[in-house]
């Protein structure tokens, strides 16, 4: 089950299509909430939080800011425990074929590279800031993946940060860590629009379909 950005969540529809009560649909969204993705608005229902080109461009500028120190200063603190965690993840990786599998297991290991990185570059401020956005990482991450076509680059990309860190070199995981961002940040604002609301292919499929029925009907 998947919801839009500003889509309404039902906690009665979700507790019958789980075949629970409601109260653990409720703790759930509580602990949605707390982590930045949904929000509880009195009279209205919980709705899923949408995030605006603005707001990903200031968490993105945030990370610009500190996730490459946080790989230069983590690379050489890297444990042989977190070298074996990643490389367990990166081969069952390279065994899936492309589906819904691997686009999960993608965005698990995506997050667990990230992860690492923040907890060992001995900083717990970075580490504080970092994971205060995850919830909005995580959906930068699915728009970026879905809608701006980045699933297979962003998966070069981590394999690149993944060697640096296997190797312990500082300057190829900032350096690699860098360019994953910037290319984030591109597939970001290649997904808006000139006002700053998301594009969606859908929609836009749809409105050619049928401007071109109009067109072949004669009509504008």
């Amino acid at each position: 089950m998947r919801f839009e950005p500003g889509e309404r969540i039902s906690e009665v529809l979700l507790a019958k299509k789980f075949r629970v009560s409601r109260a653990p649909v409720r703790d759930a969204l509580r602990r949605l909430e707390q982590e930045g993705l949904v929000i509880v608005k009195p009279q209205v229902g919980t709705m899923v939080l949408p995030v605006s080109l603005a707001k990903a461009r200031e968490i993105l500028q945030v990370r610009l800011l500190l996730e490459p120190f946080a790989a230069g200063h983590a690379a050489p603190k890297i444990t042989e425990e977190d070298i074996d965690l990643l490389e367990f993840h990166f081969s069952r990786l390279g065994r899936l074929k492309d589906g819904e599998e691997k686009k999960r297991r993608l965005f698990e290991t995506d997050a667990l590279l990230h992860g690492l990185i923040w907890e060992r570059c001995g900083n717990r401020e970075i580490k504080e800031i970092l994971d205060r956005y995850r919830g909005e990482i995580q959906r930068i991450r699915l728009s970026n993946a879905e809608l701006g076509g980045r699933l297979i680059p962003s998966e070069r990309e981590m394999r690149r940060i993944h060697r640096a860190l296997v190797r312990k070199n500082p300057k190829e995981a900032r350096e690699a860590v860098l360019q994953h961002l910037k290319n984030i940040q591109k597939g970001v604002e290649s997904i808006f629009g000139k006002d700053g609301t998301r594009r969606d292919r859908t929609e836009e499929a749809e409105g050619g379909i049928r401007r071109r029925g109009r067109a072949k009907a004669g009509l504008r």
